[in-house]
């Protein structure tokens, strides 16, 4: 099960994004990613840049999935799929703040 506090993190992070990017560039976000996706959107300016730099892809991307399964982000499912909180997401984002 995911702490807590990566939930939180993760949460902060997609609304910072204002829901408008994929799980990759999340993960990319949250690892301090010095890609040029990353840069180009100036997405290294989101207060949660580098926030969880010593995690990698995979452990992200399952955390991400728990999440999903749990019902508190979502995978939209269009061409481009972005990550964006559900009504119980944004709840308990409120919560942390």
């Amino acid at each position: 099960m995911a702490k807590k506090e990566d939930i939180q993190e993760i949460l902060f992070c997609v609304a910072k994004c204002k829901e408008q990017v994929s799980r990759g560039l999340i993960i990319e976000i949250l690892q301090g990613s010095h890609s040029v996706r990353v840069f180009n959107r100036r997405l290294n300016q989101n207060s949660a840049f580098g926030s969880m730099k010593g995690r990698s892809t995979e452990e992200l991307d399952g955390v991400i999935h728990e999440m999903i399964e749990s019902g508190l982000v979502e995978e939209t499912k269009d061409e481009y799929p972005r990550l964006t909180l559900t009504e119980e997401g944004k709840t308990v984002l409120h919560e942390f703040i």
